[in-house]
């Protein structure tokens, strides 16, 4: 997985776009990355466009792994709230697994849209 962030946009929210296939591996290295940057704060509010990424191979288990990897990083992280972009249905309910396994409970609230527009009208209610 590729993936950009944006800190562009603060101090209102962040955007990280990524793309490519997905893997728990790339997750957390999009973690370190996002908070070990100098601009990072945590509780930033963000946008993630996940409208280019693949995740047909991702499981209950590897949501999991993705639910307990963002509670091992809850400090540096905070508990902004996430607006998440996705492309198609079958993206939309994985990321509604993910917060239904847990994932909402770190970062409340918790968006899913699919349109960048959409998520930046509802962060700014936030």
């Amino acid at each position: 997985m590729k993936f950009e962030i944006d800190f562009s946009p603060l101090p209102d929210y962040v955007l990280i776009k990524s793309e490519g296939e997905a893997s728990v591996e790339d997750f957390e290295n999009l973690l370190k990355t996002l908070t070990m940057s100098p601009r990072w704060k945590p509780g930033t509010k963000q946008i993630f466009d996940h409208r280019n990424l693949i995740v047909n191979d991702i499981f209950i288990a590897e949501m999991r792994q993705l639910v307990n990897l963002v509670r091992s990083h809850t400090t540096e992280y905070g508990s902004g709230p996430w607006a998440f972009v996705v492309q198609d249905a079958l993206s939309f309910a994985l990321t509604k697994m993910f917060e239904l396994l847990g994932g909402a409970a770190f970062h409340p609230p918790f968006g899913v849209f699919y349109s960048v527009e959409e998520a930046i009208k509802w962060l700014k209610e936030q």
